[in-house]
């Protein structure tokens, strides 16, 4: 019982602390004069996959967000945030690689797409 509880006090410290993490990332992306946007919308990302926040998630994948796609591609596939993955794509105007991801996830089939970074 003793295990159980102390696992599970460090699963809520590492929650509390990605999400102290998450809340700050956010701050800082909406002081004027940030540089490093990419970075801190990246870290972002990886952090709301980390969370299984899917609507925040989706709602910066949408947004007018500088995220490195090459970067995140491989935790969402890993999480199955292919929705995401393609807002990401669509907010980029890349239309397409989009489509592809709704097309594959929507007939339930497997394509290239899913399996390389390549969509």
């Amino acid at each position: 019982m003793l295990k159980h509880n102390v696992a599970l006090d460090i699963s809520v410290a590492a929650t509390s602390a990605v999400d102290r993490s998450l809340i700050c990332c956010y701050q800082v992306r909406g002081q004027e004069g940030v540089q490093s946007l990419e970075g801190i919308d990246t870290l972002l990302v990886q952090l709301l996959v980390q969370l299984g926040d899917a609507a925040q998630l989706a709602t910066l994948a949408a947004g007018h967000s500088r995220v490195a796609v090459d970067q995140v591609f491989e935790p969402l596939r890993d999480a199955q945030r292919f929705h995401a993955l393609a807002l990401l794509h669509a907010a980029r105007d890349e239309p397409e690689q989009a489509l592809e991801l709704w097309r594959v996830r929507t007939s339930g089939s497997s394509s290239r797409s899913e399996k390389s970074h390549d969509c």
